[in-house]
């Protein structure tokens, strides 16, 4: 089975790609304090696949199966972690 995101930034998702056997990946990004973080880069290492977190620090997309997600923002150091659904992410600054 194939999944295709959806493009533009009104739904987050950052590339168009046909993605075999696809599996949800979603969670939360905070910093330190446990504040969301607005706008954190979320994509699959190696890929041209991700989303943007939401006012909420909330993401939410498709992705390969057993992908590595790294989750990146201006002054925070970028975390790596294997895609799941309901992810804690806590990115820390520089």
């Amino acid at each position: 089975m194939s999944e295709f995101q959806e493009t533009g930034l009104a739904g987050r998702v950052i590339h168009l790609k046909s993605i075999e056997n696809p599996t949800q990946v979603s969670g939360q990004v905070t910093d330190a304090a446990g504040k969301p973080i607005v706008g954190a880069i979320v994509s699959v290492k190696g890929e041209v696949l991700g989303s943007i977190t939401d006012t909420n620090g909330n993401f939410d997309f498709y992705a390969p199966k057993d992908a590595i997600l790294v989750f990146a923002c201006i002054d925070m150091l970028t975390v790596e972690m294997k895609g799941d659904t309901d992810m804690k992410v806590t990115l820390r600054s520089e």
